[in-house]
């Protein structure tokens, strides 16, 4: 026996909860940074498009001198590169990463340290040029991968090292979204489709308070939202009954453009390395036309929550940018990540729920004016609702979401709307390698 098997249980999931903090924290630096230099070098010099967060609510600049027409181009590079890359050096570090390190869990998997090496610099590409992707996915990937190999190096047991993973999965997605207690808590619940690993929790506890600490060291530890006040209103419980039920179907609708556009790229008969340019050029041929959809989207909502109605400048009415902006975001994310492009769905998806929360609330302000007088609350609610029923991360979700935001009053929004958005996705997931449940 080892001398780290002879430490006591709770001394050693202390430890593992360290070390996997620490891999999360420091992978999150690493790849923070490459992102933002990615997206430097490929969209604001080459392309000279500003998608960064305005930290005043003002809209990102467009089309103020930017090269339009190289959009699509920078696209189709990145996806090429992302694809060489994959394919010589790291096959799974293709696609959104959680579903990979998902499945590395239930089987046992050891996760070779290149994986994790390569999702961070093919990542950063995805990301970098505009496709449609989040960091989490690639975070769940590098720090679980990371905090895995670690454990495994130190002398842990396999059932050790599966808590390691899961930790890291947790730390890795409350770092880089500074939101320690959902990621404490998602590192249980993504595991399953309608379960939670209660195992990992204290050890996920440890890891993404250490992470968080590390990560916002350097980063700030301030929301990830400037979200305006408001108040709980009991008269709009109704409306957020009904917002529950349009992310259910509209979540169901995204499952299932995800699952097919991944399947024709896979059945697509052309040179594998090819499918993520090919996927890259669709992206931006819309990101022409509709640049709201590029990146991970955040800044989008951003202005929605500040009240800034014009997103673009383009001769386009408000309420037909917001109908249509949800279905060419799911679009482009189906098209990034299902054609072998590396990144994340998370943040895509709380960006679709967001925009569908727009959406909503917009339509209520106009009709009901005397009861509704912000769309803030249906923005917030749509984020939750939309990516807690798609991802099965329901519990979760509704922690993150107010430590992304700093408010408390949408807490009983969210928990009836995210409720009947989840069952009604019923078993169907984003994330196919989820187990149903524990095996007891």
């Amino acid at each position: 026996m080892s001398g780290i098997q002879r430490i006591s249980s709770p001394y050693k999931y202390v430890l593992l909860g360290l070390i996997s903090g620490l891999c999360a924290g420091v992978g999150a630096l690493i790849f923070e940074n490459a992102v933002n230099s990615s997206t430097i070098l490929f969209l604001q010099k080459v392309v000279k498009i500003n998608l960064e967060m305005q930290l005043d609510g003002s809209p990102a600049v467009f089309f103020r001198e930017t090269r339009w027409y190289l959009i699509p181009v920078v696209l189709a590079l990145g996806g090429l590169l992302v694809g060489i890359i994959v394919r010589f050096f790291a096959r799974d570090a293709a696609g959104h990463g959680t579903d990979y390190i998902v499945g590395a869990y239930h089987s046992g998997e050891e996760i070779p340290l290149k994986i994790p090496l390569v999702k961070i610099i093919a990542s950063a590409v995805t990301i970098g040029t505009g496709g449609s992707a989040g960091k989490e996915g690639p975070m769940t990937q590098i720090a679980g991968g990371l905090s895995s190999y670690v454990a495994k190096m130190l002398g842990f047991s396999e059932k050790d090292r599966k808590i390691a993973l899961a930790a890291g999965i947790g730390a890795g997605v409350g770092a880089i979204f500074k939101v320690p207690i959902g990621g404490a808590i998602l590192s249980a619940e993504i595991l399953y489709r309608q379960d939670l690993e209660t195992d990992v929790l204290y050890t996920s506890l440890v890891a993404s308070a250490a992470a968080f600490a590390i990560f916002g060291f350097f980063k700030g530890y301030q929301p990830i939202f400037i979200v305006p006040g408001f108040a709980f209103n009991i008269k709009l419980l109704p409306l957020f009954i009904i917002e529950g039920f349009l992310c259910g179907f509209l979540g169901l609708l995204f499952i299932k453009m995800f699952e097919g556009i991944g399947m024709f790229f896979k059945k697509l008969g052309i040179l594998q390395e090819l499918k993520p340019a090919l996927g890259g050029l669709l992206v931006g041929a819309i990101g022409v036309f509709f640049p709201h959809i590029l990146g991970a989207g955040y800044e989008r909502i951003q202005s929605l929550l500040s009240g800034i109605t014009e997103l673009a400048n383009v001769e386009i009415p408000f309420w037909f940018l917001l109908l249509i902006l949800p279905f060419l975001k799911m679009l482009a994310t189906s098209l990034t990540l299902g054609s072998g492009g590396s990144g994340g769905v998370f943040a895509p998806g709380m960006v679709i729920g967001g925009f569908i929360g727009a959406l909503f609330g917009y339509i209520f302000k106009t009709l009901m004016p005397g009861i509704v007088n912000s769309e803030v609350p249906f923005i917030v609610v749509g984020m939750t609702s939309f990516f807690g029923a798609t991802g099965k991360i329901s519990l979760s979700i509704i922690p993150m979401v107010i430590e992304m935001t700093g408010n408390l009053n949408v807490v009983p929004y969210a928990m009836i709307s995210n409720a009947i958005a989840t069952l009604l996705t019923g078993n169907n997931t984003i994330y196919p390698s989820q187990k149903s449940r524990r095996e007891y």
